[in-house]
């Protein structure tokens, strides 16, 4: 291989992990390198011990069938790249020998009547459950060794692995985004994860309609390089995403031409569903517009937080009581039980005081 089509093939699989199907050409340029007849790239989920053929290169549809629903159980090839390092690669003539071939129900009643005799492939992520690599099938005829077809693809191995890691990860932020965004979509009101730069990273479907209507105000605000709005935003943020300190919720009011809205941010803890989609810490971002109905504070606590009503309960009763024993008693709790329904509370919300506790009603119930 020379350099430009080295440098060209490199370019392809990086330029392929954002794309769901990015890394076809990647297979097919591939697949030629080496005269195989059919190239895939194979994930394995060790959790639900299922295996799919996540990209394809030449293959028949009728042959992705065939082995996800009957040959899957069958192939002799997966438990030894199971135990393979990622990077290492797996020739069928070496690892499993021509005697084994000759017997195998996989080998013979699968591959053959494809026109298909031999197998290479190597595992790009081999950790945890995942098992993700490619898999080359050559036909019947094919009599090049499979050391010497390997010699001509090595060097890009190193390049493969880097970006099957970077596509498992954008794939994973991509379904947990998603998951946010159906998450936040159940609300009425204008709901944002935000970082500590005032990003906005998710938006329910109400948020991105303000965005696009009245959001200019906020838009403007972020612009505003070190403007006095845009340096009350950011520390909205910070406050709200607790970067170097415990988060608190916090607000700010915009006005212009005139329109208006409340920003009131709120914190996630790092035990949040939503949190857990970025490396950083995030807040929540919720947008009160004046004239427009919003939804019950009890409601976004439970259902923002995943608060149970025995610990919204406490959570009220404690913001206006002097201590969590005056609550505890309030409400016929013991004080241990009450403990550890506030540690809880604690944990879900990410804050870690009655302070903080109190200020995250307050602001709940400026959206009431």
């Amino acid at each position: 291989m020379d350099a430009q089509r080295f440098d060209s093939l490199v370019r392809s699989i990086y330029e392929g992990v954002l794309a769901p199907s990015g890394w076809h050409p990647v297979l097919a340029e591939l697949r030629r390198e080496l005269g195989a007849e059919q190239s895939a790239y194979l994930v394995h989920d060790r959790n639900t011990r299922r295996t799919l053929i996540a990209e394809v290169a030449q293959l028949d549809l009728d042959f992705v069938r065939q082995y996800e629903t009957r040959y899957v159980d069958l192939d002799p090839v997966r438990p030894v790249v199971d135990a393979m390092p990622e990077g290492g690669w797996f020739i069928d003539e070496r690892e499993l020998g021509a005697s084994t071939r000759r017997t195998s129900e996989f080998y013979q009643d699968f591959l053959r009547p494809y026109g298909l005799g031999a197998i290479i492939c190597t595992p790009l992520i081999n950790e945890g459950p995942t098992l993700a690599g490619l898999s080359f099938q050559s036909h019947l005829r094919d009599r090049e060794p499979g050391d010497a077809k390997l010699r001509r693809l090595r060097p890009l191995v190193p390049h493969l692995r880097c970006a099957a890691r970077l596509r498992a990860r954008f794939g994973e932020l991509a379904r947990h985004a998603d998951l946010g965004r159906r998450m936040l979509d159940r609300f009425s009101m204008p709901l944002m994860v935000i970082d500590a730069h005032a990003r906005v990273l998710i938006a329910n479907a109400a948020a991105e309609q303000w965005l696009s209507e009245e959001g200019h105000l906020f838009s403007r605000v972020c612009a505003a390089g070190c403007g006095v709005r845009r340096l009350q935003l950011e520390r909205l943020a910070r406050t709200v995403c607790a970067g170097s300190g415990p988060a608190m919720p916090a607000a700010l009011q915009l006005t212009e031409a005139g329109a208006a809205a409340i920003l009131v941010g709120l914190p996630l803890a790092p035990a949040h569903a939503l949190s857990g989609v970025f490396h950083e810490p995030v807040g929540m971002l919720a947008v009160l517009r004046p004239h427009k109905p919003q939804q019950a504070s009890l409601g976004l606590l439970r259902e923002l937080y995943g608060l149970s009503k025995a610990e919204v309960r406490l959570v009220l009763a404690w913001s206006s009581a002097g201590s969590l024993a005056d609550a505890a008693a309030a409400l016929n709790l013991g004080l241990e039980t009450a403990r550890t329904q506030i540690k809880s509370v604690f944990r879900k919300t990410g804050c870690a005081s009655q302070t903080a506790l109190t200020r995250l009603v307050a602001s709940l119930g400026a959206l009431h």
